[in-house]
């Protein structure tokens, strides 16, 4: 394949920089592991957008070059421009593609890098915990390797994200830009990476403390956005926050109230609705009544415009509790008799119900809930047509098709003219 003398040139510098990037990756860790995999990733992402428009500029000279008549030099000028616009373009944007894809891309190369330091973390471990006596100390010793001031991780909350990618300001100490994991996974990964917020503190406290034999597990709350974790010390669950650890300023995160995460986190109510727990090997389990005193009882009660009970129709519960609505991890399908008896913790709620069938029908209803409570509530489901996506795909497609008939139609009525 013939290539222009530029083109050349750029793939003479990818090849030697993805082969040394490859080779580096087996010998580094934290944020230089990081930039390597961007510039493999972009190499990758940018071969085909170089080859293309290096036949688009050789495309176009040919045709000078066949033409009888020569070319005016200012259209050369503007067909040169836009294609070398074009190129910028595109460059940015794989750029751009290449940074929020690749973590998810790379996913096996992440779940391969943190497997290899397993070993490694297992000693240090056992270093740590030497000379504890019993699982309180372990607890401890562990959190204080949390410290946001001992270099051994970078909290990364409330700095500029970009996709998974989110750059620091290297304080307390250095770190260019931090890849974070994806639905938790995998958490051995913050070891190699030494940067994230709660939720990589999160799990990977709960591998830490699992390999020094304590009995642990992450606690998850998306309503508030934010998690910790629980251990067992002699039957009893002791609430620890591993990415709150300040030692000079006396946070230990050790023995936390279960109020403090109400008054710290859920900023518009000062509720917590729903907290659930994760095990290292993946039991969920709820524990919502650890976190919000008295539950409350909510019967639902799904009907159709006519008041007919909607069986089987989908409910996912939203959390109103801080800024903004999340969806807190609960969802739950009505019986046989358009019924379901929740229990939840207080606060500010949205159910969102759907029933995806012949007709569509949603509805989203909000309500104020106190501790201890019991409430009847009733969604009425409506036919919402900009609700359904099935339709909308369908509609797009329809749209899409009639674009690339209308531009072929076009494109030959033109053709014909000139002929």
């Amino acid at each position: 394949m013939k290539l222009g003398k530029i083109t050349k040139k750029i793939i003479k510098i990818q090849i030697p920089s993805v082969i040394l990037s490859l080779l580096l990756l087996f010998f580094t860790n934290g944020t230089l592991w990081m930039i390597l995999v961007i510039i493999i990733w972009f190499n990758i992402l940018i071969t085909p957008i170089v080859l293309f428009f290096d036949y688009c500029f050789r495309k176009v000279k040919d045709k000078e070059n066949r033409s009888k008549t020569r070319i005016p030099q200012w259209k050369k000028t503007v067909v040169n421009a836009l294609l070398s616009y074009s190129l910028a373009s595109l460059v940015i944007i794989i750029l751009v593609l290449s940074m929020v894809s690749f973590p998810m891309i790379f996913s096996p190369v992440l779940e391969w890098k943190a497997e290899l330091s397993k070993e490694e973390l297992q000693n240090e471990i056992n270093e740590l915990i030497k000379d504890c006596s019993n699982n309180e100390e372990k607890t401890i010793t562990i959190l204080k390797w949390f410290d946001r001031y001992s270099g051994n991780t970078y909290n990364i909350w409330g700095h500029p994200a970009f996709g998974s990618i989110v750059f620091g300001d290297g304080d307390p100490h250095y770190c260019i830009f931090c890849i974070r994991i994806f639905e938790r996974e995998p958490p051995l990964w913050v070891y190699v990476s030494r940067c994230g917020a709660c939720e990589e503190h999160s799990v990977f406290f709960r591998e830490m403390a699992d390999m020094a034999g304590l009995k642990i597990r992450s606690v998850i709350c998306p309503g508030i956005d934010h998690l910790w974790a629980e251990v067992n010390i002699e039957g009893e669950w002791i609430i620890v926050e591993p990415a709150n650890v300040v030692l000079r300023n006396n946070k230990t995160g050790y023995n936390l109230t279960a109020e403090s995460f109400e008054k710290s986190h859920a900023s518009r109510t000062k509720n917590i609705s729903y907290v659930y727990a994760e095990y290292s090997n993946g039991t969920i389990e709820d524990i919502t009544y650890r976190y919000s005193g008295n539950l409350s009882t909510v019967s639902i009660s799904v009907v159709d415009e006519n008041l007919n009970p909607v069986s089987h129709a989908k409910v996912t519960v939203f959390s109103n509790n801080r800024f903004i609505r999340r969806d807190i991890g609960l969802s739950f399908e009505t019986d046989n008799n358009g019924k379901y008896l929740l229990k939840i913790g207080g606060g500010n709620i949205t159910f969102e119900t759907i029933k995806d069938n012949d007709i569509y029908l949603y509805n989203e209803s909000t309500h104020i809930f106190a501790d201890g409570e019991y409430y009847d509530i009733t969604i009425v489901l409506k036919k919402d047509w900009t609700k359904d996506m099935k339709f909308i795909a369908y509609l797009s497609i329809t749209i899409i098709i009639l674009l690339i008939l209308i531009s072929l139609f076009i494109y030959t009525f033109i053709k014909e003219r000139k002929n």
